[in-house]
């Protein structure tokens, strides 16, 4: 298994979506990211690989959470450095 603690990482969760921060830990399909924003809904990237390796143009990203434990983890890709660049810029979306 591939250690990316410690990395900043693209997470999906059967239950809770896509996310995206700095992982923490990883115990078979549980994982804890830092620094932590849900990528509900995205425009710019046809698949979860795109985003990982370019980023979005947007949408509705959520704001920042300190720290938060996913369940039922089943897809971890690190994120490339204009990943970073271009996800952390991303304006929190609000209703």
């Amino acid at each position: 298994m591939q250690d990316y603690n410690g990395k900043k990482v693209l997470v999906r969760s059967y239950d809770a979506g896509v996310y995206f921060g700095t992982m923490e830990w990883m115990n078979g399909e549980q994982c804890k990211l830092t620094n932590v924003r849900n990528i509900w809904h995205w425009t710019g990237a046809s698949c979860l690989s795109q985003i990982a390796n370019q980023g979005v143009t947007g949408d509705r990203i959520g704001p920042v959470v300190e720290s938060m434990v996913l369940n039922r983890v089943c897809q971890v890709m690190p994120l490339s450095e204009q990943a970073i660049i271009n996800l952390e810029k991303q304006p929190i979306w609000t209703r």
